[in-house]
């Protein structure tokens, strides 16, 4: 059985984001060991969450187009991703056309992979509009969704596209994954952390459910060795476990979140990359 086609880092915890020096460094450790998307999504960037409506200072996109490049070199997909919930209209124009801008100014220095989170956020609509115009939480999610990816993908060039759900763990088998899974664009991929938010396991069964439920094969979004949060005085290096070997058959990859300490995240990166090129032989 071979690997999984997504081997992925996303930045993606709380806390301080890395500097872009820590994330040109970890790049190179991704191409080292055959890793190819890095997924920039810190949630204490107030302009990747709190703020997502502002454009980020053409400072910030120099620099970004410099890890852009520096990725290409190296052979790793380098992904932005925005995470509007908090304060997003479903139904407002004005908002898809404002995030579908800040993805082109991302677009315009080579960023090809893109994603959208809506984790962490509300289960119900919030917005009395919103109310109004959508039955659910997942009907306004999968208008919203599939018009900011249908407008990107007239724009530019978009290889990938990824969505993280509100609800990305546990029982499968809810209405809410029900109605995202039949009602989102077939290209979107969709992120998933398993029976937990942190699990200690992913078994196939996991895989096999959501997957069907989403009617896609899934994307994991795996927390581990993340420390975020009530974690924040942990050290996560110890060895990779409770992936089944079966997993590739019902999910297209990984997305790993690693450790608010981006060196201290390379040795664990290691173990996870041995796991992810060929899960059938990995020894933890």
């Amino acid at each position: 059985m071979s690997g999984f086609q997504i081997r992925g880092v996303v930045e993606g915890f709380y806390g301080a984001p890395w500097s872009m020096e820590e994330r040109a460094r970890i790049l190179r450790e991704m191409a080292r060991l055959k890793m190819n998307l890095y997924v920039y999504a810190p949630k204490n960037d107030l302009l990747h969450r709190h703020q997502w409506e502002t454009p980020y200072p053409l400072e910030f996109i120099r620099d970004f187009e410099k890890l852009v490049e520096e990725g290409k070199r190296y052979g790793v997909s380098v992904a932005m991703a925005l995470s509007p919930g908090l304060t997003l209209t479903y139904g407002d124009s004005g908002q898809i056309d404002a995030l579908v801008r800040k993805y082109l100014s991302f677009s315009a220095i080579g960023v090809r992979d893109f994603c959208l989170f809506l984790d962490d956020i509300p289960l119900t609509l919030q917005k009395e509009s919103d109310q109004a115009a959508f039955s659910d939480l997942a009907e306004a999610q999968v208008f919203f969704t599939n018009q900011v990816y249908e407008r990107l993908k007239n724009l530019s060039d978009v290889t990938a596209f990824l969505f993280c759900p509100t609800q990305y763990c546990g029982d499968s088998l809810t209405a809410y994954l029900e109605k995202i899974g039949t009602g989102m664009h077939p290209d979107i991929d969709a992120l998933w952390t398993g029976p937990q938010v942190c699990s200690q396991t992913i078994p196939f069964e996991d895989a096999e459910a959501v997957s069907r439920a989403l009617r896609r094969k899934v994307v994991y979004w795996d927390n581990y060795p993340v420390n975020d949060g009530s974690m924040a005085a942990e050290l996560h290096i110890g060895p990779y476990t409770g992936r089944d070997p079966r997993l590739p058959m019902a999910s297209r990859g990984f997305l790993i979140n690693p450790m608010n300490q981006a060196m201290a995240s390379i040795p664990v990166l290691k173990n996870i990359a041995a796991y992810l090129n060929a899960p059938a032989t990995y020894d933890p």
